[in-house]
C-alpha cells in the first residue's frame, strides 16, 4: 500500500500515529517499524465520543479504512483517524 504522502525515516523506519477523530480518552500509542512490514490495527482502546460507535480507522485525507486486526502495510509515515457513527433512534 502506498505511504499516502508521508516520509520514510532513517533506515526505512516509519511511524503510524493515531488521531482521536474528536473523541476523548487515551489513544493507542504510535507504532514505529520498518517500512513495508504489516502491523496489527488496534481497536478503539479507551476512546469514546458521545453516543457514537467506533467504526474503524481511516487514513487522513483518503477513503482507506481499516478495522481492528487488519494488517496493512505502509511504505511511509501515516496517520490513522478514528471514525465514528451515530445510531439514530436508539437500538
Amino acid at each position: 500500500m502506498p505511504g499516502f504522502g508521508g516520509e520514510v525515516g532513517v533506515d526505512g523506519i516509519i511511524t503510524v500515529t493515531f488521531d482521536a477523530g474528536g473523541a476523548s480518552g487515551a489513544l493507542p500509542g504510535a507504532i514505529t517499524q520498518r517500512a513495508g512490514q504489516p502491523f496489527s490495527v488496534p481497536g478503539a482502546e479507551n476512546l469514546s465520543r458521545w453516543d457514537d460507535f467506533f467504526d474503524g480507522w481511516k487514513i487522513v485525507g483518503t477513503d482507506n479504512k481499516f478495522f481492528e486486526g487488519d494488517a496493512p502495510v505502509f511504505s511511509s509515515n501515516v496517520t490513522l483517524e478514528a471514525q465514528w457513527v451515530r445510531m439514530e433512534g436508539g437500538i
